[in-house]
């Protein structure tokens, strides 16, 4: 079992991160339960960690397994990136048209955008979080850049 002192250790480096990458896949409305849920399961499974990634990286697996729990219990998998958002981060109108872009993407593109582009990942860690090859997430970033780029030239 972990110590107090190192889960609030993982807690105090993971929880903005993992809130921010949470609403962005779920939204506001549930976002402290998937929180609380997702370290929950840090917390219960910190005895598992094998080290083959980083922590990081485990802990954004679960959290994106939280993700896909929460839509599949309401019967909405792959209801991503809704507009719920768009309004509370509306600071721009590239923004704007940047998260309109990306709703329109698939799951599994979303998926990498969020990881790539909002939380930092590099090529190998998001092929650990989502479980596939480096050049599978290599080859979906390429495009992901293409289709936004398309997307982005359609509304300006």
């Amino acid at each position: 079992m972990i110590s107090d002192d190192a889960f609030r250790t993982i807690y105090n480096e993971n929880a903005s991160g993992v809130r921010a990458f949470l609403f962005h896949k779920c939204g506001p409305q549930n976002l402290d339960d998937l929180v609380q849920q997702t370290f929950i399961k840090v917390w219960k499974n910190a005895s598992k960690f094998e080290s083959r990634s980083s922590q990081k990286t485990w802990i954004f697996k679960i959290a994106l397994n939280v993700a896909y729990d929460f839509y599949r219990k309401r019967g909405t998998v792959g209801e991503l990136f809704q507009d719920h958002h768009l309004a509370a981060e509306a600071n721009s109108d590239d923004k704007i048209i940047l998260e309109q872009a990306l709703s329109k993407l698939e799951p599994k593109q979303k998926d990498l955008c969020l990881l790539y582009y909002y939380e930092g990942f590099g090529i190998k860690e998001i092929s650990q979080v989502l479980e596939v090859p480096e050049g599978t997430v290599k080859s979906r970033l390429h495009e992901v850049r293409l289709i936004l780029k398309d997307l982005l030239k359609e509304n300006s």
